[in-house]
């Protein structure tokens, strides 16, 4: 794996765990979208949904995500799912508001 001159970051567009990083793809690409959907789709069910109503929707999205061969539902819904399950425990919160913020950092570095 090629790293950049300075040693910040592999010139193939990956992170160190080989996934690619969403601050070094195209504006457009898929990936990138993704990322930055989840990241509002997580702001908002943590800012506008009640802590008891976001386990249910977190239970729903992973029932829809069972469903994943149909259109519209997909696979997507599971991980999603287990996000907002997790931001009603409070022992696990934390992992997905660290995991939130890397997100704004890696977006955030593309479009500032």
């Amino acid at each position: 794996m090629a790293r950049r001159p300075d040693g910040s970051a592999p010139i193939d567009g990956t992170s160190h765990g080989g996934a690619p990083d969403p601050a070094t793809l195209p504006r457009g690409s898929l990936r990138r979208r993704i990322a930055k959907t989840t990241l509002r789709t997580l702001q908002w069910g943590e800012r506008h949904v009640p802590v008891g109503i976001r386990s249910l929707v977190g239970v729903l999205l992973m029932v829809g995500g069972v469903f994943g061969f149909l259109p519209v539902v997909g696979f997507w819904m599971l991980p999603l799912g287990v996000a907002f399950i997790a931001l009603d425990i409070p022992w696990t919160r934390h992992h997905i508001h660290a995991w939130m913020t890397r997100l704004e950092d890696r977006l955030g570095r593309r479009e500032g």
